[in-house]
């Protein structure tokens, strides 16, 4: 299941429809059976290659990792038959693979949290995401540079600035994709400014960028 395959209509619930009558013996998919589903039967979960959300850049990785291997986990063994969860991983002494094979939710809050204030990452400062989207890399590259030393001569102490650098996902339909990352203690101040320098920046045609402030996605 992932999809490709659920694209028909009513597809989704009719192969959970067989699993959950026992027509369906073994079912493999993506993120989207790993959580919200109840079969009483299930026995056995799976997960191929756990650690690899762990390596996206993006700083809530492993907390996103260990959400979904409790909740991977959680499939198994939901009826009066007991449950068996097999993880395979590189990297198995991660605190989000360990924390999770106990579901551990204070223990890896509390390791989380000591790891975001050491990095002065949220919730220890606020983090504001700017995306460059267009289809000449090297115009956004250009204009992104042009846009940050900007922001730095306007703001200065106010932000530290991490970038411009290729989004992870580089390029999505044609569109290139470039990112600049704005870290910062008093946001209801930097917005503003930020706004104000954007309305005044002669952007130009063929170039498209968006503010998240504390995105939930850095990809």
């Amino acid at each position: 299941m992932d999809s490709d395959t659920m694209a028909k209509k009513n597809r989704f619930r009719q192969v959970l429809t067989e699993f959950r009558l026992g027509r369906i013996d073994v079912l493999v998919g993506t993120q989207m059976i790993g959580k919200g589903l109840d079969f009483p039967n299930v026995t056995l979960v799976g997960l191929v290659d756990a650690d690899l959300s762990m390596h996206v850049p993006d700083f809530r990785a492993n907390e996103r990792t260990f959400q979904l291997l409790v909740q991977v986990a959680g499939r198994s063994g939901r009826g009066e038959r007991a449950g068996e969860v097999v993880v395979q991983t590189f990297t198995p002494q991660a605190d989000a693979i360990q924390f999770a094979r106990h579901a551990d939710f204070n223990g890896f809050a509390d390791a989380e949290l000591k790891m975001r204030a050491r990095y002065q990452y949220p919730p220890c400062r606020h983090l504001i995401h700017h995306l460059f989207r267009g289809p000449n890399p090297e115009k956004l590259r250009f204009f992104a540079e042009h846009w940050a030393r900007q922001v730095e001569a306007r703001l200065g102490s106010a932000v530290e600035i991490r970038g411009p650098t290729p989004s992870p996902i580089e390029k999505i339909k044609d569109e290139y994709r470039y990112q600049l990352w704005y870290f910062t203690a008093n946001v209801t101040k930097v917005v503003p400014v930020l706004a104000q320098l954007r309305a005044d920046f002669a952007w130009p045609a063929g170039v498209t960028q968006t503010l998240d402030v504390d995105p939930m996605s850095l990809t």
